[in-house]
């Protein structure tokens, strides 16, 4: 049985922001002395462009420590995100990453949680749903591995910005998570569903067939270090570390 656990989305490391990579290896640093399981769910890169995304400088500090965690027995399990949806499969994953996919099933306290980057769950924002279909798809995904690895990261960059500049002109309603795909979760049996992907932190009760269901959405890595704690059979929102 799971006591305690750990949390976190959409830190978005960036080798343009050095300190942001700071922030989080002391955040892995310190989970690293513990022993309870860490959960990443997805955009935990800015852009990746696929397995030889390694060979690169730009997460090189990130991925040692990553890496090293696995080869202490501390794998952490992670489902992708629209950033990083290349890692999807283990053959895909940077050494020490247990790759999950895009949803993982597991229980806590007893509760069926449901844990996925939540982008899935703005089905109003049809554009995003468009791209995200395009960018999962075979062809796609073949020629992410046939590409020159300078073209698919100055390709990921230019989609970077492209989406950035797409989401400031998006009214907040429609990047907002949607009942109906939620309600559709929990009709199969799922208690908490836990996300990231709006960058705004939230705690939403949803009432499903006389059942009191949860949504955690947790905020991204913009300032301090806001993670989920499950302990003592409660999730509670931590913004730094000398919270937990």
């Amino acid at each position: 049985m799971t006591e305690r656990a750990w949390f976190v989305s959409d830190v978005h490391l960036n080798p343009a922001d050095p300190e942001r990579t700071e922030r989080f290896d002391r955040f892995l640093s310190a989970w690293g002395r513990e022993d309870f399981p860490l959960y990443i769910l997805g955009d935990l890169f800015d852009y990746w462009v696929g397995p030889d995304h390694v060979r690169l400088d730009d997460y090189r500090k990130t991925l040692a420590r990553i890496e090293e965690l696995g080869i202490r027995g501390r794998p952490i399990r992670f489902v992708f995100g629209n950033r990083d949806y290349l890692i999807s499969r283990q053959d895909e994953a940077p050494p020490g990453l247990f790759a999950k996919g895009e949803s993982l099933p597991i229980e806590l306290g007893g509760k069926k949680v449901l844990l996925l980057h939540g982008d899935q769950l703005c089905t109003r924002d049809t554009g995003h749903q468009r791209y995200r279909a395009v960018m999962q798809s075979a062809p796609l995904r073949g020629l992410a591995k046939r590409l020159p690895l300078p073209v698919k990261r100055a390709l990921a960059l230019r989609l970077r910005r492209a989406s950035v500049q797409s989401i400031a002109g998006k009214p907040a309603e429609i990047i907002r998570i949607q009942p109906e795909p939620l309600k559709a979760i929990y009709a199969r049996g799922v208690d908490v569903v836990i996300c990231g992907h709006v960058h705004q932190q939230e705690n939403r009760t949803v009432e499903v067939a006389g059942r009191s269901c949860a949504l955690y959405v947790m905020k991204d890595w913009r300032t301090g270090m806001p993670f989920l704690e499950w302990a003592e059979g409660r999730f509670t929102f931590r913004q730094a570390l000398s919270e937990a």
